[in-house]
């Protein structure tokens, strides 16, 4: 991390974060406001005004997007995860700036392979294709240093704005209900804290490339609600294994093979904290 001076005195680096009330900007942002280190600039929800205000940042961390899950019209996504990227590099960028954007194993085909950093990427989904197509801007036209986190399925915590698996499947269970979970839809699930501290790292230590932020534990569903019921003494009966149907719009073997120095820093298995998962933030 560049630290520049005025007369003397260090004037701290200027970090925009969009997304800043996202499920991993939350802690991201108490997580940098907490050490001190930097000015922070948060955008919460609209793209738009991140990219009017006319400040120049120092350090730019991308988070906003539509998420697989957005069931409006596709070209909002595309518009949101690719064009707003470009915008924002065109009008809130320096020279200097270090661009660090949170992209996705929906990059890639769900073909059941190892997918590395340098892997081919084929998307199936709008989402995947809306995130290759600002990673290539980034790493191809942009002119700036850029870093790109790949990431898996996050989790950590309860967000009550957003919902996520291991929320949804403790409602079913302590409704003692019964839940069908796919057995061919994998993932490595990260903990978002594990994430917060590497995004960190890559700040102070200015990590170009691309990296593969999760865990190194490949898992399915079905599989991982076992393991969450087993943690939390619930009926793991109450799982009915299925497959996703040939129309189903998740992705199912995506395996993102995580970077080596990811894995290094990584200090929350799950196996270990998933019965933590569901603390309120």
């Amino acid at each position: 991390m560049i630290i520049q001076t005025y007369k003397g005195v260090k004037m701290k680096p200027l970090v925009l974060i969009t997304g800043g009330g996202g499920y991993l900007g939350l802690p991201l942002v108490k997580h940098l406001i907490q050490s001190r280190n930097y000015n922070i600039l948060m955008s919460f929800d609209n793209i738009n005004e991140t990219i009017d205000d006319g400040i120049k940042a120092d350090i730019i961390i991308h988070l906003a997007a539509k998420l697989p899950s957005y069931k409006g019209d596709p070209n909002v996504i595309m518009e949101t995860n690719f064009n707003a990227t470009k915008k924002i590099v065109e009008q809130k960028s320096k020279s200097t700036t270090h661009f660090i954007f949170l992209s996705t194993d929906y990059v890639f085909e769900s073909d059941g392979n190892k997918h590395f950093e340098n892997s081919k990427r084929n998307p199936e989904t709008i989402y995947g294709k809306s995130k290759a197509l600002a990673e290539d801007y980034l790493l191809n036209e942009s002119n700036i240093d850029v870093t790109i986190l790949r990431t898996s399925m996050l989790y950590g915590y309860d967000n009550p704005k957003r919902s996520n698996f291991f929320k949804f499947l403790h409602q079913k269970m302590i409704r003692e209900e019964e839940v069908k979970l796919f057995s061919d839809v994998f993932s490595r699930p990260t903990h978002v804290r594990d994430l917060v501290t590497f995004v960190e790292k890559v700040i102070e230590e200015k990590i170009l490339g691309v990296f593969h932020c999760s865990a190194n534990r490949y898992i399915n569903r079905s599989d991982l609600g076992k393991l969450f019921c087993k943690a939390n003494n619930f009926d793991e009966n109450l799982i009915i294994e299925t497959t996703m149907p040939p129309d189903g719009r998740w992705p199912t073997e995506l395996d993102l093979n995580p970077s080596v120095i990811f894995l290094e820093h990584m200090k929350y298995p799950i196996h270990i904290v998933v019965k933590k998962c569901l603390t309120k933030f």
